[in-house]
């Protein structure tokens, strides 16, 4: 994507993802069961799907308005953080509380899903060592992935089936965090149905026609059972 941008730190930040797209999101990953760990991103970047935000102040109102204003134009919103980037798990807390507001409604538009990127977190089970990003940005920056709930889980109910998600979910964090967002999308979806008659009718034709519809319905509560057995298995061990 053409980014019309002349700030040095900006257009580095913007070359950084465009590398780690490349090098550590679109190649073929065992991790995944030979796909990459994220098959769509390069495709986005490509397409000038993605569009990246940045926020040079104190407060979140540059997120707030990504939430509450999504571009369907674009399948992704980045909006990059400087300054003080506070702790990791606070990040990650606090955009856990905004998936649940979001849910609830309190940003009108309930179909939207938030995943965040702190320079501290530890690094991804998947990361090998030929994933080497030369860094080109002078400043750290933490990351907020504004994206479409129900497209991210339609897509998940598709990579289900392939093998992607089987390794990734043996970790119980990571379990837990997918079951809670399929529960959102399936209250979403839930939300939709108890519309009028007439736009029920159209949204059952259009979800027939759908094939990543037919993988949803195909897999649906897969990622809720997934984590109900690993919590069970956990406490059973706990228990013995």
């Amino acid at each position: 994507m053409t980014f019309l941008t002349n700030n040095p730190l900006e257009k580095a930040v913007i070359e950084e993802l465009k590398d780690w797209t490349q090098v550590g999101l679109a190649m073929p990953n065992e991790y995944f069961n030979g796909l990459p760990a994220c098959p769509f991103a390069q495709k986005a970047w490509a397409e000038e799907k993605v569009a990246v935000i940045f926020n040079y102040e104190k407060n979140w109102q540059p997120l707030y308005s990504s939430i509450s204003q999504f571009d369907d134009n674009f399948d992704m919103a980045i909006v990059v953080n400087f300054g003080d980037l506070g702790v990791s798990s606070d990040l990650h807390e606090y955009l856990g509380l905004l998936n649940q507001a979001v849910s609830d409604g309190i940003f009108i538009d309930k179909d939207i899903w938030l995943m965040g990127y702190h320079p501290d977190d530890d690094e991804a089970e998947f990361v090998t060592e030929t994933m080497v990003v030369e860094g080109l940005a002078e400043e750290e920056y933490s990351m907020v992935f504004v994206q479409r709930l129900s497209k991210i889980q339609e897509a998940a109910y598709k990579l289900v089936h392939k093998g992607y998600y089987s390794h990734y979910l043996k970790d119980e964090l990571f379990c837990e965090q997918y079951a809670k967002r399929e529960q959102f999308y399936q209250l979403l979806r839930s939300n939709e149905d108890d519309g009028n008659e007439e736009t029920k009718a159209g949204q059952k034709k259009t979800r027939r026609c759908n094939e990543e519809t037919e993988a949803r319905n195909n897999a649906w509560g897969w990622f809720t059972e997934a984590y109900e057995k690993r919590w069970r298995h956990g406490n059973e061990r706990k228990s013995a």
